[in-house]
This record gives structure tokens, C-alpha cells and sequence, in this order.
């Protein structure tokens, strides 16, 4: 009996024993498992938000030195802030990302070989990716820093990149041209984003295409605004959905120059944009069905618009397209100010859009140039963009006889060259009762008499609007402008002096000053 008791006894003790040695393997497995995943060093302090500036091997930080990496807005003279002190430690040898399979579909395997100075959000770019889809598919577990001379794999340039769906379709205008037409691009070409359309019906030659119904581009982040932020804070929004990560905070120096500063022109939006690799072009006489047209296409645009308050006047004010809805007849935008996926109405977008002469700029991949030429038809060149700009002026003056319709005129022959007529057509505007803030955004008028060389009016003029708002940096270089076309050097030395006071980044003024002050 006691025998038996004791077998019994050892033979409890050896399973335990073997569930006890199983569950250590496995631990082990899973330990293994986690120790496997490749990770960078921690060898630098990162400031956040970053889209990180990538390590050079053939240059290494030198020990005792690390290495602040300066966030994507910072321009090239700028110095990074110091980090907080680190513990010195040896440079490190960069690992090798380790890529993941591609989720679906048949792999086809793209690499890139990182270069100095190279950025994840340019790779990004570079390849119709997003930053999130190429740091997914190699494991890269702290995208502020990887590493040069490492080959990372670049996924497909589809599926769920951007939130979309299906083949890229090519939308051509009412008005093509001759030679256009109007084509499907095959699903791998990374030309786009691809449209969440299912298969869309098109016409020959440039005939009218069945857009889908509604549109709605992700991702895309919302923040809002701080005063005088709209256009940091529209920038912030559209890099969002091109996979990069930054704040209105670190935009603001960027783009606005100074706290000083009360207006950011859509053109220096566009500037800053193309400064970090896309393309945004500025155009005008924009209109609704060109708008979902864009979207459609997987294409953000930034548009110049009121925004309208109760308690507060007329401002100028940018906001992003980000999607429509043709059941409500709404396009869909993210406002600084009013919030996120706001829906206005085709009409009354239009309404609060003309009086910028329905300003806008797609923000698309250098790469898209052709399918955003196919998009916009023939009023891609200035010429013809202007012409058409003209037409509807005329017939807006014709139909409503007001402040906008002639000043839309104005600018549309100021583009053409024709600056008799425009100076014409900007009095007939400035007859009218203005919006008080209306001449801090549209300087057309004085642009159009300095050219004329009549040099006194576009000094009475910015005289007017400055009594208003004394720091606006461009009734200030205008006037600058005309005091040198009638020869008062001093003056117009003055007035640069504060253009460039107010925005250190407005480079036509600084270049006016430095020449006077080099003579």
C-alpha cells in the first residue's frame, strides 16, 4: 500500500514537473518572440511633433552629443533647439527594418535604399504611399529615425493607403480640350490616390463621367485654431493626410513670419507646400463641380473664403475640401474655426467663395500633374484661366451689379495684362460700400496702379487701409512700390523696412529693401 502510495506520489510529481518545463518553453518562445522584432537605438532626443530629418551612417553623432532632430517645418537656416541632456553612449549600428508581408493581393515586392537627408514623409511622397502604410511594412517601431543605407520596403500603393478604395478614373472637365480624353488608369499605377467610386461610367473624347454619389477623404487630423491661425492650422490639416504629422505651432513662424503678422496670402500657403514636396499650384475661378471632381480623385484643395460671425466682420478665411455629398448637395470641409466634416450647401459655399474670385489650390504628388491637368481641362493655362475668370464676371455683373462681380473683373484683367481696364473695373468696385476687411486680402487695385505709374493713388490707397490695420505687411510693400516709382527713396525704404518688420519671410519686400539699401 505504501509502495503504491509513493508510485502514485512520483508519478503526480513528474506531470507537474512536465507542465511546469512546457509552460517555461513557451514563456521563452514569447520572450524570443518580442527580443526578435527589430528596434532602433535610443540614441536621439526627439522633439514632438517631428517628421525627423534621417540618420546619416557615414556621419555619426559623436559620442556625448546627441543628436536633436529638427522638426519638418523648420526651414533650412533654422537652428533645432537643445535637447534635454542624455547619457552618453556609443553610436550605435543601424539595424536592418524587418518587413512584414504584404497584407493582401499578390506581393510585389518595391524597396528603396535611404539616403542622407532623406525624410520618411518624402519617401512617402516619392512613392504614393503614406507614412503610416511604409512604417507598418517594416516594422519601424520609432519613425523619427531610421537609418541611411538601410533598404526599406515600399507597400503597393493601394487598398486602404488613404482610405480609398478602387482604380484611379481621370476626370476631365465640361470643357476639355481637343485633345483630351478622358482615361481609366490601371490600379497599380501610383498616380493617386484612387477614388472610393465604383466603376465609373465615361464618355469618349472627354465625354461626362458618373462621379460616386459621395466622397469623403481620410485620414485627415482637424485642430482648431489660435488667433490669426487658419492657414498653419489648413497646412497642418492637409500634410495630415499626406502621412505627415506637424502643429500650427511649429507652422505659424513658417508661414505668417511673425506674430505681427495679419494675413497669410494663399499663394505663400502654396509656397510652403511645394517647399516640402508637393505640388499647389494657385488658380482662380474655381467652382463647385471642379471641386468634386478633385475629391473624387483622392485630391484635398484649399479654398479662400468668409467666414461670417454674428458677433464679428466679414475675415478672410481658408478652409479644406475634403469630400461631398450630392444627396444633401453639401461639400464636405474641415474648418479651423467651426469645426470638422462641416457640410455647406453647393450655393452657399459658392456665395461666401466669390468674393476671393473662388480662389482655390489642389495639393497633390508632383507625379499627379497630368491627371490634375486632365482635371482642370483647359483653363490650366493662366491665359485661358483668366478668360474664363473674365466671362463670368461679366455675366455676374450683368446679374447682380455688385462689389465682387467688379473686382472679380479687375483681377481678371489684371491677369491678362490688361491694366487700363482693370484699374477701371476695381473703381467701379470701390464705389461700393466694403466689407471692412476686404482690402487686408485683395490688393489688386494697388497692384494695378503702380503698374500704371499712377503712383499716388496706390499710396492714398494703402494709406486708407492702414489707418485700419497699421501692420499689413502688403499695403506697406505696395506703397514702398510707389514711393520708389516717384523717386522718395527715404519712404520707400520706410515702408519696406515695415513689410518686412511684420514678415520677416516676405521676400519680395526684403529684396526690394536690400537693393535700395545697396544703392
Amino acid at each position: 500500500m505504501r509502495r503504491q502510495y509513493l508510485r502514485n506520489v512520483i508519478v503526480w510529481f513528474a506531470w507537474i514537473l512536465c507542465l511546469m518545463v512546457l509552460a517555461g518553453c513557451n514563456l521563452s518562445l514569447r520572450a524570443g518572440q518580442q527580443r526578435s522584432v527589430t528596434t532602433l537605438p535610443p540614441t536621439t532626443a526627439i522633439p514632438s511633433p517631428t517628421e525627423a530629418l534621417i540618420a546619416s551612417v557615414e556621419t555619426p553623432t559623436p559620442t556625448g552629443s546627441p543628436t536633436t532632430v529638427p522638426s519638418t517645418t523648420a526651414t533650412p537656416s533654422s537652428t533645432p533647439s537643445p535637447s534635454a541632456t542624455n547619457t552618453p553612449r556609443p553610436t550605435p549600428v543601424p539595424p536592418t527594418p524587418t518587413p512584414t508581408a504584404p497584407r493582401t493581393g499578390t506581393p510585389r515586392v518595391k524597396t528603396y535604399v535611404v539616403q542622407p537627408g532623406d525624410t520618411l514623409t518624402g519617401i512617402a511622397i516619392q512613392h504614393g504611399v503614406s507614412m503610416q502604410a511604409l512604417v507598418e511594412a517594416n516594422n519601424i517601431t520609432n519613425p523619427d529615425v531610421v537609418w541611411a543605407g538601410v533598404t526599406l520596403v515600399i507597400p503597393e500603393a493601394g487598398g486602404d493607403v488613404f482610405g480609398l478604395a478602387t482604380p484611379l478614373v481621370v476626370v476631365s472637365t465640361a470643357r476639355p480640350s481637343s485633345a483630351a480624353t478622358v482615361t481609366a488608369q490601371a490600379a497599380a499605377t501610383p498616380l493617386a490616390p484612387p477614388p472610393i467610386a465604383a466603376t465609373p461610367t465615361v464618355g469618349a473624347q472627354g465625354g461626362t463621367i458618373t462621379l460616386p454619389p459621395t466622397v469623403h477623404l481620410n485620414p485627415m487630423t482637424h485642430d482648431w485654431q489660435r488667433l490669426n491661425n487658419c492657414a498653419p492650422v489648413t497646412v497642418a490639416m492637409v500634410l495630415s493626410y499626406y502621412g505627415t504629422t506637424t502643429t500650427q505651432a511649429a507652422l505659424a513662424p513658417i508661414l505668417k513670419g511673425s506674430n505681427l503678422d495679419r494675413n497669410v496670402r494663399i499663394d505663400e500657403i502654396a509656397d510652403y507646400l511645394q517647399s516640402v514636396g508637393l505640388s499647389a499650384p494657385v488658380r482662380f475661378n474655381g467652382n463647385i463641380e471642379l471641386m468634386r471632381r478633385f475629391v473624387a480623385n483622392g485630391i484635398p484643395v484649399i479654398v479662400e473664403q468668409w467666414l461670417e460671425r454674428p458677433d464679428d466682420a466679414l475675415t478672410g478665411h481658408f478652409r479644406l475640401v475634403r469630400g461631398y455629398d450630392d444627396s444633401a448637395g453639401a461639400l464636405i470641409v474641415n474648418d479651423s474655426y467651426l469645426g470638422a466634416n462641416l457640410r455647406f450647401s453647393y450655393a452657399e459655399f459658392d456665395r461666401m467663395w466669390r468674393a476671393f474670385n473662388r480662389a482655390y489650390t489642389p495639393i497633390y504628388r508632383p507625379e499627379q500633374e497630368s491627371l490634375v491637368r486632365e482635371i482642370v481641362g483647359e483653363d490650366w493655362g493662366d491665359d485661358a484661366m483668366y478668360q474664363s475668370s473674365l466671362d463670368m464676371a461679366q455675366s455676374e455683373i450683368e446679374e447682380k451689379n455688385d462689389l465682387y462681380a467688379w473686382f472679380n473683373q479687375g483681377d481678371s484683367y489684371l491677369g491678362l495684362g490688361q491694366t487700363k481696364e482693370a484699374i477701371a473695373a476695381y473703381e467701379r468696385a470701390l464705389a461700393f460700400t466694403l466689407p471692412p476687411r476686404f482690402l487686408w486680402y485683395r490688393y489688386g487695385p494697388l497692384e494695378a496702379y503702380n503698374r500704371a505709374g499712377e503712383y499716388q493713388q496706390a499710396i492714398d490707397l494703402a494709406a486708407r487701409v492702414l489707418a485700419a490695420v497699421p501692420n499689413l505687411e502688403e499695403a506697406h510693400y505696395y506703397q514702398g512700390v510707389a514711393y520708389e516709382g516717384l523717386n522718395r527713396r527715404d519712404e520707400a525704404v520706410r515702408a519696406y523696412q515695415k513689410a518686412a518688420q511684420y514678415n520677416p519671410n516676405f521676400t519680395l519686400a526684403r529684396q526690394a529693401l536690400e537693393r535700395l539699401q545697396a544703392g
